[in-house]
């Protein structure tokens, strides 16, 4: 997704050319960071969960 974006990106030309490209580019640039959020958010999720439930194993 990151790839599709920064090609998007270099694309500078009218909008009477590229038929709204600017505002798509920027909708998918919305889209990527909300993804990069939920992911990151459920990798620090899963981690405390392993992590809580070592500690409910551990003996000491």
């Amino acid at each position: 997704m990151d790839d599709i974006y920064n090609i998007l990106v270099t694309m500078d030309f009218p909008d009477a050319i590229t038929g709204g490209l600017r505002r798509t580019t920027d909708m998918v640039r919305g889209v990527l960071e909300r993804t990069r959020s939920d992911l990151t958010l459920v990798i620090r999720q899963k981690y405390l969960e392993e992590k809580l439930g070592q500690f409910g194993r551990d003996p000491s």
